[in-house]
């Protein structure tokens, strides 16, 4: 069976489409809508979601979402504080460096499942009367007008058969390392050469844990290197990448 299609057909149905529901979509979308701007935000999976993540969120996030007004929730999520970075060398040779301390906190920062922050940003996104939300659309093009310039997306909802298109004024694309968006246009335009894998646990009862976020690099790994970053009550999030 063919795909069936189902166009929008208003010439300028959003002022900007905003693809991908992590926290730098979500930020754009807020900022956005409360500039006054009718957004349409698609996300391809279904929240909650998991990412692979070390879990750190500090330095500019902090202002980010204090301006925001999320700040407030990201702190009652259950978290760990961040004061230092910890660094091993392959040789055993460790060095410690304090970071400075967020605007107007006594910290650094948290550590905060990814899929509690993740949550935050969306469950506002999803409250904001000038965004419209869809979840589970994968976009897998963007779409231009007669004279080349991008003018919306196209994709298909899971578990659907009809082909969408969505017009709008604006195009963020903030769908990640893969980016649909990033290859329907072409971008970059020589492929990386590279590949990037990291794969994370959470584990409990760990003891020893400072207020740091420990870096170790192995021989057999680098140029990656192994995590430790604590999350509170005994509880570290552990990973290599």
């Amino acid at each position: 069976m063919g795909m069936a299609e189902i166009e929008n057909t208003a010439p300028s149905a959003f002022d900007a489409i905003v693809v991908g529901g992590g926290p730098s979509g979500c930020s754009c979308a807020l900022f956005l809508a409360r500039a006054g701007r009718k957004v349409l935000l698609l996300e391809k999976a279904a929240f909650p979601r998991e990412k692979v993540c070390g879990d750190a969120f500090s330095g500019k996030s902090i202002g980010i979402a204090r301006e925001l007004g999320l700040l407030g929730k990201i702190g009652e999520c259950k978290h760990g504080i961040v004061r230092r970075l910890a660094m091993t060398a392959p040789n055993g040779k460790k060095v410690t460096v304090p970071f400075n301390n967020a605007d107007g906190m006594e910290f650094a920062g948290y550590v905060i499942e990814r899929k509690d922050t993740d949550a935050v940003f969306f469950n506002a996104v999803k409250t904001e009367p000038n965004v419209t939300v869809m979840e589970n659309f994968p976009v897998y093009s963007v779409t231009k007008d007669a004279d080349g310039a991008v003018d919306g997306v196209e994709g298909t909802a899971v578990g659907s058969n009809e082909k969408k298109r969505f017009k709008s004024r604006v195009v963020v694309g903030a769908d990640g390392a893969a980016s649909a968006v990033s290859r329907s246009l072409g971008l970059p335009s020589q492929p990386l050469g590279h590949v990037y894998s990291a794969v994370r646990g959470y584990y409990e009862g760990v003891t020893g844990l400072a207020e740091e976020i420990e870096l170790y690099f192995i021989d057999s790994v680098l140029p990656g290197y192994l995590w430790v970053f604590p999350m509170g009550g005994n509880r570290a999030n552990v990973g290599i990448g």
